[in-house]
C-alpha cells in the first residue's frame, strides 16, 4: 500500500488551463481549500500507514 502510494505521489500534476488561472482557481492544497478535502495528502496518508496510526 505504500509503495503505491509512492507511485501516486511521484507523479506530477497536470497545468491548470488558463481559463482556470483567470478565475483565481489555482488548485492549491493549503488555505481554506484543506478545509474542503475529501482525502488527505499522500504524505500524511504514508505517514499514518508506516507509524499505524488512522
Amino acid at each position: 500500500m505504500v509503495a503505491a502510494l509512492q507511485r501516486l505521489a511521484g507523479t506530477s500534476d497536470e497545468p491548470l488551463p488558463d481559463q482556470l488561472h483567470a478565475m483565481g482557481i489555482s488548485g492549491g492544497r493549503g488555505g481554506i481549500s484543506a478545509l474542503f478535502m475529501t482525502h488527505p495528502p499522500l504524505e500524511k496518508r504514508i505517514e499514518a500507514l508506516r507509524t499505524g496510526r488512522r
